[in-house]
């Protein structure tokens, strides 16, 4: 039987077989004409079917796990949503529901429904109380319908509901210029004015500057043409004859009148300070009489009305003090001399009080700075410490003016004792 040749074995589809055509093939390729080589059919040749080959060898080798193993793709998702919280959603919700009630009560506001924009700009601030524009759309419906106290109200609120919220800086100016808007409506230029500082502070605004220094000029303005010499003595003569008929609140309200027609004028000062103290304003009094002395230092009679004020809030060593001033200045001023007497008088009485009473005025007596100063000094310290096992030396400690001054004074005060 003739044997077959050894080339007949090789298949030419498969490329199994014949060694050296396959070496032909893959040395010369194209240029000897043979037929290109498959690199897969070449490794199954050299190696066997990749996919019987352990996964380790098959990663060593080829760098992946198996030929024929196919991984299903999985699929791509552009919109991958990311979850949340059911409270969160609930409140981008809220804050959605808001933005259009607010912008359904710009709507109704242009067409100056304003009740029913008011009720819109409600809601949405229910919906979402973090939001000032929605305070601040508000107010801006307050001072269009001219409702002034509503509008610096619900300004005021937006401002701080801004600030606990970070709102935007510019955003807060605006609503102080709202504010301001409407205390210049009402007339309070004064209010006006601290409200564009205020919004000037939070962002600076041009508009905002020449409202403000248009309206310290109208201020400025009113006040020179409101002060007035000759109708400030008209009303100071409208308030003597209310006093001497014993009308106190309608004397108390010339008399402010005349002080501002005239605020430089002591006696109307010194007249408004008598008819506050008739309506038992002590305070307001006493700061009546304070200007008073501050305008005219050498007013003899404002010393004595202090050291009567004095009195009142039981402070003698002050009245003494007072009283001393108005003599230094007129020695023959008998309102002065008398009322350092009955003073004088009444701490060496030593009236009946109370242990209570003794160390209340002690205590109150001890926080003033004037007779902490007296306490401190060392003369005055040895002359103290000498009365005490020394009664006695008190007559000789009382020739000295300047001593006699101060032992009175603590008398007065209630910090020493007669007789102790």
């Amino acid at each position: 039987m003739p044997m077959e040749s050894k080339e007949a074995e090789w298949d030419d589809e498969t490329h199994e077989g014949g060694p050296e055509q396959t070496q032909r093939r893959t040395t010369f390729g194209r240029m000897s004409g043979i037929r290109e080589v498959d690199p897969e059919a070449e490794q199954r040749r050299m190696f066997g079917r990749i996919e019987d080959l352990p996964e380790e060898e098959q990663r060593r080798m080829f760098g992946r796990v198996n030929i024929n193993e196919t991984k299903e793709a999985e699929p791509e998702d552009d919109h991958v949503e990311a979850v949340i919280d059911p409270l969160e959603q609930k409140r981008r919700q809220e804050q959605e529901e808001a933005i259009e009630a607010k912008e359904r009560g710009n709507t109704l506001y242009k067409a100056k429904k304003f009740d029913e924009a008011i009720a819109a700009y409600d809601e949405a601030i229910a919906l979402d109380p973090t939001n000032m524009t929605f305070l601040s759309n508000k107010a801006a419906v307050y001072l269009t319908s001219k409702q002034y106290d509503e509008c610096i109200t619900t300004c005021n609120e937006a401002v701080e509901v801004g600030k606990k919220n970070r709102a935007p800086f510019e955003d807060r100016s605006k609503a102080l210029f709202r504010c301001a808007k409407a205390y210049q409506k009402k007339g309070d230029l004064a209010n006006a004015i601290k409200m564009c500082k205020d919004a000037q502070l939070e962002f600076y605004d041009a508009a905002t500057q020449r409202f403000m220094k248009a309206m310290e000029l109208e201020k400025l303005q009113i006040e020179n043409a409101y002060e007035n010499e000759e109708r400030a003595e008209e009303a100071k003569q409208r308030g003597n004859t209310h006093f001497r008929a014993k009308e106190w609140q309608q004397a108390t309200e010339a008399y402010q009148n005349a002080m501002k027609r005239a605020p430089k004028n002591a006696a109307i000062r010194y007249n408004l300070c008598a008819a506050l103290c008739k309506i038992k304003d002590i305070k307001g009094a006493m700061r009546e009489i304070e200007v008073a002395l501050d305008l005219d230092p050498n007013y003899v009679k404002a010393w004595a009305r202090k050291a009567d004020i004095n009195i009142l809030m039981n402070e003698k060593h002050r009245a003494m003090e007072c009283y001393r001033k108005g003599l230094n200045i007129d020695p023959s001023n008998t309102e002065c001399r008398e009322g350092l007497q009955r003073v004088e008088s009444q701490v060496l009485a030593s009236p009946n009080v109370t242990e209570k009473e003794r160390k209340e005025k002690t205590a109150k007596a001890m926080a003033d700075p004037e007779i902490q100063a007296i306490l401190k000094d060392p003369n005055m310290r040895a002359i103290l410490r000498n009365l005490t096992v020394n009664p006695g030396a008190a007559h000789a400690a009382m020739m000295q003016p300047s001593i006699k001054i101060k032992i009175e004074k603590l008398m007065a005060a209630g910090v020493l004792h007669n007789g102790k």
